[in-house]
């Protein structure tokens, strides 16, 4: 299935390693610029610069997204120039309310 991402932009939370990081470098893979975020901030900067090298923009924040996910994607859509997609691949913070 063809999305056409190329040029926009995702938010994927979660994202340093498995199923986060491997949605994550799919997009960018298809050129889809990416905003990570993960509780490790070793791995957040290794996974930003590995989807940066693919020549997409890329932003990473340590969140732990029980507290801070809205701030995030403040920042994120700042960063990148808006959100087109969220893929929401860890489940703390997201809360009725």
């Amino acid at each position: 299935m063809d999305l056409q991402p190329k040029g926009k932009n995702a938010i994927v939370t979660g994202a340093t390693r498995g199923i986060g990081r491997a949605i994550a470098e799919s997009f960018a893979n298809e050129g889809c610029n990416v905003a990570i975020c993960a509780r490790n901030s070793d791995a957040v900067d290794e996974a930003v610069a590995a989807l940066t090298a693919k020549g997409v923009a890329a932003f990473g924040q340590v969140v732990d997204v029980g507290d801070a996910l809205a701030a995030f994607f403040d920042a994120s859509a700042a960063a990148l120039g808006g959100i087109d997609t969220i893929v929401s691949n860890v489940s703390g913070g997201l809360r009725p309310g």
